[in-house]
């Protein structure tokens, strides 16, 4: 066995926990996980196909400018769902238009200033890096200044820009003329800005007039998510096989991405049958799924568990049912003498409290009672992020992106190249908070542009001298439009590459209104986009590099906290069925535990000299799974719900035995975030044997609550210290013994 020496040791526990994936599958396999089909995707394809020819006809028809941008963004504005469209649409594409007009403003005063555009061009860098991550609304305010910096820079190129607008003195391409030819450089140019506001505004009236028809209900697939996690409820209680493989993954995925599509619903449907009881059942139906795992780990195969498990498939059918025909329960089942004898009583009164809640909200979806419907409470909005001023990260993001983008331009403008201009572009889109997620970011700009570029290219060569007519155009355009749409259908893993894909290809093949062949935009779009991720990873690599494990430290640390908060946790009401303090408690720890799910999929694009690994086994997805599975014994077994019923001996040994708990909690929580305290976390963690010597000393009464909180607090200090084992070195007396 390797030696390791004491001071080795130390300075071990002194580090901060890495972040590690696991065994992440490789790029093939991950790619054709991702190319699946999976429900909806196919009728998401053919929307996004059926945009591309509308847009296409009515940008060749009647010669719009830029057609290959025009038809580009209805691909791009369009989500995989109306109310995602409608969100996109209504805020990205309002920030364009504005943009537009603000770039006018800024022009009027700096054109032929370049001394007052050249900083005010810079300010606008800074400020889109500092607002893209410390406002609440960082997306939009990225989305506008980099608009008004993109054409900003334009100026410098007046007369390119300039022809851009084509005149037509015949019926043929060969009688297109510039601009040029009728108006001064600077009025050409304000001409080409007022009609890409334009073509922006009709590509988006296009866009919800086209979603409004074809567009594929969020209620839709918000219905079929709880639909399926009910099934696998039900599954679960009947045993079959498979069922607790598909409901530990229903418990992995979370409820974040129902929760976002009940507030695109509400966005699209006024009329939604859980407008006000939505949250209520989607947090219940996630509840569920984590208290039967728990119930296949804990209670004993016996007579009583299977009449239990029995009734709960019965009233998840029923639930099921509800939910996919969209009918009110007629009556809510009967849930009376769903009980277990020793340890499982506390998981049988959530599980029956559970299906209480959600056969509730589908008995009275309009009207719900209002104890079970989640509070809102309305916090004053606010510009800013809590620590915008304090926070340091903020202003080396910003820093880094003015860095990026003056070297960029530097390079565009020192080559005199314009057609390399994606490299600015490529600034603003790839750099986000972490490395992973920048690296990310470029993989799926430049493997899309490649692609792209490539597919537009070949296009040209083999097919363009062969086209005569729009026709022609549309058997070219669609086979590889369907493969980009296919892609951009896909999850946020790979879905920004086929947006790439498609405007590559668009830029390719949709210039002028004929067949072309010029291949000379591709193959710059392709190394504008290597030279904009070279500059945007090199600097940010040298300069503050920020690891994923910094935001997953950050979010774990914060949902170990609230589990502290939870255990301590006291009812003004037991006899309710929702406290909603603790309800807000439960919600917080789930959103800290998504986030860092979140960051943790980047983990391996980073290298190990931003994201290092020394001696220490890494926090993975594994064990924030157990960490995630902390919730049920914290919250559901040791609860104070007996409270008033006990003596005042035994209360006082529950709340310091929990109050215990949670300093420990904490510090484990401060070692997660700053790497402290790592030393003292295995012999700290309060005893589950010290509690039941004194609970027996005492001969409290209620002997059978204490048997069954003995056990729940073995569970959870067996739990604790399988982690520690995992993500701890070894403690002194196994470091002795391996040294002699």
């Amino acid at each position: 066995m390797k030696q390791v020496s004491r001071p080795q040791m130390q300075e071990e526990r002194r580090k901060g926990p890495d972040f590690d994936p696991g065994n992440p599958p490789t790029a093939p396999a991950a790619l054709l996980r991702e190319m699946k089909i999976v429900p909806g995707r196919v009728s998401n394809m053919l929307q996004l196909l059926a945009m591309t020819v509308l847009t296409l006809i009515i940008g060749e028809y009647f010669h719009m400018p830029d057609v290959s941008v025009f038809v580009w963004i209805g691909f791009f504005m369009s989500g995989n769902d109306a109310g995602s469209t409608l969100t996109m649409v209504s805020s990205g594409g309002a920030m364009i238009i504005v943009g537009t007009a603000l770039v006018i403003l800024l022009l009027m005063v700096s054109l032929s200033e370049p001394a007052l555009r050249l900083p005010l061009m810079f300010v606008l860098t800074l400020a889109a890096g500092f607002l893209s991550q410390a406002s609440t609304a960082g997306t939009l305010f990225n989305t506008l200044c980099f608009w008004i910096v993109y054409n900003a820079t334009n100026a410098d190129t007046l007369i390119a820009t300039a022809s851009s607008i084509d005149a037509y003195v015949g019926n043929t391409t060969q009688a297109v003329v510039s601009d040029l030819v009728f108006l001064p450089p600077e009025e050409a140019m304000l001409h080409s800005l007022l009609w890409t506001g334009l073509v922006f505004a009709i590509a988006l009236a296009l866009i919800l007039m086209s979603n409004k028809v074809f567009g594929r209900d969020p209620a839709v697939i918000l219905r079929h998510g709880l639909a399926a996690r009910l099934q696998a409820c039900a599954d679960f209680c009947d045993g079959k096989p498979g069922a607790r493989e598909e409901l530990q993954k229903q418990a992995t995925e979370g409820v974040a991405r129902l929760r976002a599509l009940h507030q695109l619903t509400q966005k699209v449907h006024r009329n939604y049958l859980y407008r006000d009881a939505g949250s209520a059942l989607i947090r219940d139906v996630g509840r569920l799924v984590l208290v039967l795992l728990a119930w296949d780990r804990t209670v004993m195969p016996s007579e009583q568990a299977t009449l239990n498990l029995e009734k709960a498939k019965r009233v998840c059918l029923l639930a099921h049912q509800a939910v996919i025909s969209r009918q009110p329960l007629t009556a809510p089942p009967d849930l009376h003498g769903f009980g277990l004898e020793g340890p499982g009583l506390p998981l049988a009164h959530e599980v029956a409290r559970t299906l209480a809640l959600i056969c509730e909200v589908l008995h009275r979806p309009t009207e719900p009672e209002p104890s079970i419907v989640p509070e809102i409470i309305r916090k004053p909005s606010s510009l800013l992020k809590a620590d915008a001023l304090t926070n340091p990260v903020y202003w080396q993001a910003s820093i880094k992106l003015l860095i990026s983008v003056s070297i960029c331009y530097g390079i565009e403008r020192f080559c005199d190249w314009s057609a390399i201009h994606t490299c600015v572009i490529t600034c603003f889109l790839v750099s986000l908070n972490t490395v992973g997620a920048t690296v990310h970011k470029m993989l799926l700009r430049l493997s899309g542009a490649l692609v792209g570029a490539i597919l537009g290219i070949g296009a040209i060569l083999l097919f363009m001298p062969m086209m005569t007519d729009l026709s022609d155009l549309m058997i070219l355009i669609l086979p590889v439009i369907a493969c980009a749409a296919w892609v951009k259908a896909g999850t946020d893993r790979i879905s920004y590459a086929g947006t790439q894909m498609a405007f590559a290809f668009y830029l390719c093949v949709l210039q002028g209104y004929g067949p072309t062949l010029d291949m000379e935009t591709g193959r710059d779009r392709v190394i504008g986009v290597l030279i904009g991720n070279v500059v945007v990873y090199v600097v940010g690599v040298l300069l503050w590099p920020v690891s994923v494990s910094t935001y997953g430290r950050a979010g774990l640390g914060r949902a170990v906290g609230l589990l502290g908060d939870l255990i301590t946790f006291h009812r003004k009401n037991p006899d309710h069925l929702i406290d909603h303090e603790e309800e807000r408690l439960r919600e917080a720890f789930g959103q800290a535990i998504a986030s860092v799910r979140d960051v943790m999929v980047n983990d391996p694009l980073e290298t190990g000299d931003i994201n290092p690994r020394k001696g220490v086994r890494p926090i993975d997805q594994h064990v924030v799974t157990r960490i995630h599975a902390l919730i049920v014994p914290v919250s559901i077994a040791l609860r104070d719900h007996l409270a008033d019923a006990l003596s005042a001996p035994a209360h006082g040994l529950i709340v310091r035995q929990n109050r215990d708990l949670k300093q420990w909690f904490d510090r484990f929580s401060d070692w997660i975030k700053t790497g402290s305290g790592g030393d003292t976390l295995r012999s700290s963690l309060p005893s589950a044997e010290d509690f039941h010597t004194q609970a027996v000393r005492q001969n409290m009464e209620h002997q059978d609550d204490f048997a069954a909180r003995d056990f729940w607090y073995r569970r959870l200090e067996s739990d604790l210290r399988v982690i520690l084992d995992e993500i701890l070195p070894p403690d002194t007396a196994l470091c002795h013994h391996a040294e002699a």
